[in-house]
């Protein structure tokens, strides 16, 4: 490894030249070119091999070390090291700018906002309690045990969500909301990215303008940790166990977290003035009944050092929930009494394994190069029984999915290439049946009974050119090619029975991203960049009723949706410790993928689960604007005060001025967080304003029946976290969330937001390098 190399060089040459350091990127490792050390009235810069010498300097000195793509580091120069690790400058906040592999020119690297979990926010019950108090992603809720994040606009198969480089988004990722999120454990995050510009181009399929990227913790620090946790709102128990070891080249990471909740109770306090809103069939004072579940995650990484260049990492990652009853329809009320009896998911399963080889040898055509496959296999399942049958309805989902990607990264006079190319392979399969205590009968299934294919070719390439300390710029495209073929076979409906399906696309996307710095404070970003979103099974051979009204049957003449984009970015460092961030940009969206009545074979009608229904199916039909503008400032005092607040609002609507799905009110966010010795304090504002029903969309994706007649109102909420490090190794927290026991439901969600929740987590963390 190069990195190994300097370091002998170091060692052999310190007798004879004085003290030389090596700067190096704290991710990739690679060298830092132009790092400035002063001390006093003296100062070096690293050369390109990331070296200095501070032989000039006396001991007592203390070294300021700064770089315009790296956060500022003061050490005594006495207690220096041989090899010094810079980390990324965090002057962009949560929205942001983000080229997945150009890490070899760390120069030309967009500043990145790292949104690194702190220890308490490991201990959160779901990931987008993190998004939703920290970034300008809201979360729409249809049960107690996940979310469905949002990100200007984006939601379910429009918003990427990525764990380890490997997306989620599957061949069933729903257009409304999905809950997949579930499956991502805050204890096992490490950081999250929200990703904007170019990462059509790095991410590919599903990025229309944005992805979430997680990432899961990293085995380098032998150290053990044990978190327990207690929510009165939901009685809800969660017990998280981590422990990071290493043996000579070989280093492991295992960690569990099993977590069991009640049912959630709602706030009393109903400002809005709405006193029946959320109240139904299945609440009792403020309880809401059936909302209970429980979970269990594992997670396993072992890293082997093959040698000096080549690194294998091996990932397992396990999740299974419990079933979660779908408290919105058990509280469908027809004639006087519940619609349904029983209407739940799962129980579902996520297994993941992923196998990664890092080469870091030079070679003529790359400097580094990365090979990643993983396996993916999800189950889960729909249930539900009408009051007025004997018949159960059980559609179970089996998903296999491979994928195959490397990445190739080369160092260039003016800056940075990266190229690479993958492959993907899902198949799925499709069973139902309808049960009761005495017989099992066949059953229409959600998608194609005969199996479903899904395939996807990519190549890539990506250049990042310094033009001086000042300007630089990125160029990326990337061509995507992919075929989904399914049987409806034997099935119980006459129009669908040998029914195959078989769609074909290619697309090509492309981006362009300026960066004007004019000087070490201040950062512009101009950016145009292209994306897209091929139809999946969901939406080209889905069959489902959300409403016993119409019924959604496959149409295999889909498109891609495609967009463009266009987005400036302003950041500015004000009096060394006030961050500023503006990000404004506009998103068109051509043949948007939208309901519209329909025919199958000519019939407008049909028959499904007993029903009359009227027929729909998923066209392009239509295009889409979306607008929208967040700002964000943060204030650090020392490093005893922290102070940030968020603010973003956007619109939506198409060719004909109407609104569109998942575009959510005005949501702005205050954090005020407080350290000092082994106390901390975090003071937390959530506001999101009204959404009158005249602005929601009008295929009934927002669930407008879920909210008031007048739409959703405006809500906020005012929670405290306090947390004391009362021995070395052990540490206590206590919140109050919603302290006003507010009533609310987030925008677009099924079920009713927590009431006054107390929380009480003990935590034990010990190092053991």
């Amino acid at each position: 490894m190069r990195s190994f190399l300097f370091l002998l060089f170091i060692s052999f040459s310190n007798s004879i030249i004085g003290q030389n350091i090596l700067f190096l990127d704290s991710e990739t490792k690679s060298p830092v070119e132009n790092v400035n050390i002063k001390g006093g009235v003296n100062g070096v810069i690293s050369d390109k091999n990331g070296i200095a010498n501070i032989n000039l300097f006396e001991k007592n000195l203390i070294l300021k070390i700064t770089h315009i793509g790296y956060t500022e580091q003061n050490i005594l120069c006495s207690k220096i090291k041989d090899t010094v690790y810079l980390n990324l400058n965090s002057l962009v906040l949560p929205t942001v700018n983000f080229v997945k592999e150009l890490r070899v020119l760390s120069q030309f690297k967009p500043s990145v906002d790292k949104l690194k979990l702190k220890s308490n926010e490991h201990e959160l019950t779901h990931v987008t309690s993190v998004l939703k108090t920290k970034t300008s992603v809201t979360v729409q809720k249809s049960q107690v045990g996940s979310g469905s994040p949002n990100f200007r606009g984006f939601e379910a198969n429009r918003l990427l969500l990525i764990v380890d480089d490997i997306s989620l988004n599957n061949t069933i990722f729903r257009s409304g909301h999905v809950q997949a999120s579930a499956m991502i454990n805050p204890f096992f995050v490490e950081s999250i990215n929200i990703v904007t510009g170019p990462a059509s181009v790095v991410y590919g399929n599903g990025a229309m303008g944005s992805a979430i990227v997680f990432k899961t913790l990293s085995n380098n620090k032998n150290a053990v940790s044990l978190v327990q946790k207690f929510e009165s709102s939901s009685n809800t128990i969660i017990a998280n166990y981590k422990n990071r070891f290493s043996i000579k080249d070989i280093g492991f990471l295992s960690a569990f977290s099993i977590k069991k909740a009640g049912n959630l109770k709602m706030g009393k306090n109903r400002n809005h003035g709405y006193n029946d809103w959320g109240v139904g069939y299945y609440t009792k004072n403020e309880e809401q009944l059936f909302t209970s579940f429980s979970q269990v995650d594992l997670l396993q990484k072992i890293k082997f050092k093959l040698s000096d260049f080549t690194v294998i990492s091996l990932n397992s990652q396990y999740g299974r929930t419990s079933k979660i009853d779908r408290f919105d329809k058990l509280n469908d009320i027809v004639d006087g009494v519940p619609k349904y009896s029983d209407w739940y998911y799962g129980p579902s399963e996520r297994v993941s394994q992923i196998i990664t080889i890092n080469n870091l040898k030079n070679k003529h055509f790359y400097d580094s190069f990365k090979i990643k496959s993983s396996v993916q296999k999800i189950t889960e399942s729909r249930h539900h029984k009408k009051n007025n049958e004997n018949l159960t309805s059980n559609r179970y989902e089996k998903l296999m999915i491979y994928d195959l990607d490397i990445n190739f990264n080369k160092k260039i006079k003016i800056g940075a290439l990266n190229y690479g190319a993958g492959a993907r392979h899902e198949y799925l399969k499709s069973n139902a049946d309808l049960t009761s205590f005495q017989a099992s009968l066949p059953n229409t299934t959600r998608y194609p009974n005969g199996g479903t294919r899904s395939n996807n070719l990519y190549l890539y390439s990506q250049i990042g050119l310094i033009f001086s300390d000042h300007f630089s710029a990125y160029l990326g495209g990337r061509f995507n090619s992919s075929m989904l073929s399914a049987l409806f076979a034997d099935s119980p409906l006459n129009s669908l029975a040998n029914f195959e399906i078989t769609n074909k696309t290619n697309s090509f996307v492309g981006s362009v991203s300026i960066k004007h710095e004019p000087n070490k404070t201040s950062q512009l970003i101009y950016s145009f960049y292209t994306g897209f979103r091929n139809p999946n099974t969901d939406e080209i051979g889905k069959l489902f009723s959300k409403n016993d009204i119409f019924v959604i049957v496959p149409n295999a003449n889909l498109k891609p949706e495609k967009s463009k984009n266009i987005e400036i970015s302003f950041n500015k460092k004000l009096f060394s410790n006030i961050t500023l961030g503006i990000n404004t940009y506009i998103t068109k969206i051509d043949d948007a993928i939208e309901r519209g009545l329909g025919d199958l074979n000519g019939d407008t009608m049909i028959t499904y689960d007993g029903e009359e229904m009227r027929i729909q199916m998923n066209k392009n039909i239509s295009n889409a604007t979306i607008k929208g503008v967040s700002f964000n400032i943060e204030y650090k005092y020392q490093k005893h005060l922290t102070i940030h607040t968020n603010f973003s609002v956007l619109k939506g609507e198409n060719d004909f001025k109407e609104p569109l799905a998942h575009i959510p009110p005005l949501k702005s966010s205050l954090n005020i967080d407080y350290f000092y010795n082994k106390h901390s304090f975090n003071f937390c504002i959530l506001y999101n304003s009204k959404k009158l029903a005249e602005e929601y969309d009008l295929a009934g994706v927002d669930n407008l029946e879920e909210a008031t007649i007048d739409g959703s109102p405006s809500w906020y909420t005012i929670n405290i976290l306090y947390r004391n490090q009362f021995a070395k190794d052990f540490s206590l927290s206590f919140g109050v969330e919603n302290i006003l026991d507010i009533h609310y439901k987030p925008f677009a969600s099924g079920i009713a937001a927590s009431g006054r929740n107390f929380t009480l987590s003990l935590s034990y963390n010990l190092d053991t390098s």
